[in-house]
């Protein structure tokens, strides 16, 4: 469902991700995310309160109740291309 709904974000904001690595659970891509390995995308309640990783909503036509986060290297959002990925995806 996550994937599904992230999907149908990019396409609405005009964006088509390339080269994604998919990882099979939610805590593959926190470690993903916190190794430096790029950015990941998890619905809400399942963020946990990892200090190493920053999130930040998703702006987007998603059903009503359900968040979605994209999900980086704390350190790693004042890259460029990280920055504007989260700025995106926040809306801004």
């Amino acid at each position: 469902m996550t994937r599904q709904l992230f999907d149908q974000a990019c396409a609405e904001a005009g964006v088509t991700p390339t080269d994604p690595l998919i990882v099979p659970t939610r805590e593959a891509l926190k470690e993903a995310a916190a190794a430096g390995l790029g950015i990941g995308v998890l619905l809400d309640g399942e963020l946990g309160a990892d200090p190493r990783l920053c999130h930040v909503p998703i702006r987007a036509h998603l059903p009503p109740g359900v968040g979605t986060y994209a999900l980086a290297l704390g350190e790693s959002a004042t890259l460029p291309a990280v920055a504007a990925f989260l700025d995106l995806c926040a809306g801004s």
